[in-house]
């Protein structure tokens, strides 16, 4: 995706433009023919700083929309008329390659203004490290059982003696077995 951005400074306070911004966003999609999800505007301080990013699908329709606004919005007073608003300058129009306009994030209106937003960051910690801790001991229980497994299975050094009809049979290696009953 491609986004045309636009940039203006108007007069004025962001609270005074905040409930325009729909308006704003309308006048461009209608202006240049697409639709209005493709057009997003943000508001911001600096007098008034107006932001739009209009989504194109490819660099020729961009470049075309480009061109159409900076033409359109050439003078300070074109891009006063355009919006219905007081303007200090004429729009800056810019092209970004292969970028994705992003919406506007709305106003949160749980928060106060004294309230933190939650963050994510020492939470997603704890429960990595909380995951790491648990193979680890799960790691070392296995290695312990099969530690102890081969202790019991392994031969011993004494060696085994047994008498069979007054000889003397030894055997030191336990893994081999004879079946004395058929000698």
């Amino acid at each position: 995706m491609y986004v045309v951005k636009l940039t203006f400074t108007a007069i004025g306070t962001v609270e005074e433009y905040e409930s325009r911004r729909n308006d704003f966003a309308s006048r461009l999609a209608a202006y240049l023919g697409v639709p209005t999800q493709q057009v997003s505007v943000s508001i911001r301080a600096a007098s008034v700083l107006i932001d739009a990013e209009i989504v194109s699908p490819s660099v020729s329709t961009a470049t075309h929309i480009a061109e159409t606004l900076s033409s359109a919005l050439a003078s300070a007073s074109a891009t006063a008329d355009f919006f219905g608003v007081a303007v200090l300058e004429a729009a800056a129009v810019s092209t970004l390659s292969g970028v994705i306009a992003t919406p506007s994030p709305p106003l949160s209106p749980s928060l106060n203004s004294d309230e933190e937003p939650m963050q994510l960051g020492p939470i997603i910690g704890g429960a990595v490290a909380g995951v790491a801790i648990l193979m680890a001991v799960v790691g070392v229980g296995l290695w312990m059982r099969k530690r102890a497994a081969r202790k019991k299975n392994a031969p011993s050094n004494n060696p085994v003696v047994v008498n069979f009809h007054s000889h003397n049979i030894e055997m030191t290696d336990h893994s081999r077995t004879m079946d004395m009953s058929k000698i």
